[in-house]
């Protein structure tokens, strides 16, 4: 299980590297002793990317381009996608359950899809409740784990024996009248104090696992009274699904979540460009102003459109970025090459500790058609 953080520390990893995603159904398609699609398309790939390599650099990069094709055609890794970090000292794989878009790059890591991946399917907490108890689970990159179960148990023999003393038989199994009403209301107050610890395990969860989006699963008499125990921080990351789903067969119980979480996912986007473009306060657009604000240290959370990219300056000695085509650093006054926003990105958002939303589907769509990009302003300090 993959986290922004985690992504982004590759960042550290010693250049150059060769950075391949593949997406892995192809590997596994091959018919007799034919090549797999997915090592033709890495042939093919490599070869373009070595006429732009100097000597040097093309034997290594052929040593790290065999090791991943000795990988894909020897013991291809059961997932949809893979993404392989390959250098002289560094040997990265990542099975994914998702499926990735073909990319292969030499040099500095190449993280932004794999950035886009983990973003597109943040981890969630589920929780499924029936009468029984409440089941834990975390939804993440398409596959899910349980947590410990908690369970439900109510000792009613001695609410009977308070109520019945007198009328104690083995045929006896409800109080009826007035009783009935005492028994019922005892009940559903056993009911309301587990669904508060419910609401407090969750919360718990939420923040020791960092997981923001909640779903509770299982009947409106439970879910209800659980959620409306969730602090309001947590309770506007709350969905509910009204089935019981608690104790379902694996399978149908994880094609459900996941129907319901990519359901979810379509909206979230929305909302956050929304936020992005209309708000007139606390937010930047455009490329060199987020350039400018990320590294002033201002963004808490830079949000880009997938796909969009442009071709910067960057320097070689202070390693300012920016978008003006002066070949000299307006810094230091250093030289300055020339590289492609997705390939700096990440190493910016690792150095400032800025969070990274990538904007697919109709969104992003909106998104490249204004700006490509913008961010969140940090909130400013309140003076002591």
């Amino acid at each position: 299980m993959l986290s922004v953080k985690e992504v982004l520390s590759l960042t550290d990893v010693a250049s150059p590297v060769l950075t391949a995603y593949i997406e892995t159904d192809r590997v596994n398609k091959a018919t007799g002793k034919s090549l797999p699609m997915g090592v033709r398309w890495l042939r093919k790939e490599a070869e373009a990317i070595a006429k732009n390599l100097d000597a040097a650099d093309v034997k290594n990069f052929c040593k790290q381009l065999s090791r991943t094709e000795k990988l894909l055609t020897e013991r291809p890794p059961k997932a949809k996608g893979i993404v392989i970090l390959a250098g002289p000292k560094t040997w990265t794989l990542f099975p994914l359950s998702l499926r990735v878009e073909n990319e292969l790059h030499w040099g500095k890591p190449a993280l932004t899809q794999l950035l886009s991946l983990v973003q597109e399917e943040k981890p969630c907490l589920v929780a499924a409740i029936d009468r029984a108890g409440a089941r834990f689970f975390r939804y993440e990159l398409g596959e899910i784990s349980e947590y410990e179960e908690s369970k439900f148990h109510v000792d009613v023999s001695q609410w009977k024996k308070k109520e019945h003393a007198h009328m104690a038989r083995p045929a006896t199994e409800m109080p009826h009248g007035n009783q009935r009403d005492v028994f019922k209301q005892r009940m559903d107050a056993q009911y309301l104090h587990f669904c508060r610890e419910v609401a407090k395990r969750v919360e718990a969860l939420s923040k020791r696992e960092s997981l923001h989006s909640i779903f509770l699963v299982g009947s409106k008499r439970l879910a209800e009274p659980i959620e409306a125990a969730m602090p309001n921080n947590l309770r506007k990351n709350v969905m509910l699904i009204a089935e019981d789903l608690a104790r379902a067969p694996k399978g149908v119980f994880k094609k459900r979540i996941g129907s319901a979480i990519a359901a979810r996912a379509q909206l979230h986007p929305v909302s956050l460009v929304d936020q992005l473009l209309k708000a007139e306060h606390g937010t930047v657009l455009g490329l060199d102003e987020t350039l400018a604000q990320l590294q002033n240290g201002c963004i808490s959370k830079v949000i880009v459109a997938r796909g969009f990219d442009k071709t910067i300056k960057q320097c070689t000695k202070c390693g300012l970025v920016n978008n003006s085509a002066d070949p000299v650093c307006p810094s230091c006054g250093s030289g300055r090459i020339t590289v492609k926003m997705t390939d700096v990105l990440p190493e910016l958002l690792q150095t400032y500790c800025t969070n990274i939303e990538i904007i697919n589907g109709v969104a992003g769509e909106r998104l490249t058609k204004t700006c490509g990009i913008g961010g969140l302003l940090r909130q400013a300090r309140r003076a002591d």
